[in-house]
């Protein structure tokens, strides 16, 4: 069947493999026998190609981020969660995420500080100070989009460089 994708290959095997679940693994050899992909649960999504580079497919093959997927950081009653990085069209990042009161009580949250950290060495990149100014009955939630600040630009790494979610340090 992957014989009539000629010249396709390694579309056709994106897309498919982005269908397959990835709670299993399995394997896709492409009609060119040079590529295959390789979904699994753990470490993830990615294709190794005939010069046995690995290539990250994780934003096509798993359908939420694993932000999602990770219980949320709580201090203080404050939890954390959904944190995704955007690069729109600023040369800034923006850092959007989720800050839910699981307390009994209304808690005003004017700033939350992230820890950002390389995900292939731990080290940290950056801690971010982001303003999110929020007025929270218990256990209701406000998302948050704060740009990066021009101070720090997570050391020129993109989000599939960072380890996510960010570690959530404090909130003030």
């Amino acid at each position: 069947m992957l014989n009539q994708f000629n010249g396709f290959n390694k579309v056709a095997g994106i897309s498919l493999i982005s269908l397959l679940s990835v709670s299993a693994t399995s394997i896709l050899m492409t009609s060119d026998q040079q590529n295959f992909a390789i979904a699994q649960e753990n470490p993830g999504c990615f294709i190794v190609d005939h010069a046995e580079r690995v290539i990250n497919l994780d934003g096509l093959c798993i359908p939420q981020s694993k932000a999602e997927l990770e219980p949320p950081a709580i201090i203080k009653g404050i939890a954390l969660t959904n944190i995704t990085i955007l690069w729109d069209k600023s040369e800034y990042p923006m850092i959007i995420g989720t800050i839910t009161n699981k307390t009994n009580q209304a808690i005003q949250v004017s700033q939350i500080t992230l820890q950002f950290e390389d995900k292939s060495t731990g080290d940290v990149i950056t801690t971010e100070t982001l303003d999110v100014e929020a007025y929270l009955a218990p256990n209701q939630r406000r998302e948050f989009r704060e740009t990066v600040s021009k101070d720090s630009d997570l050391g020129g790494r993109r989000e599939r460089a960072i380890k996510m979610p960010p570690v959530f340090v404090e909130w003030t």
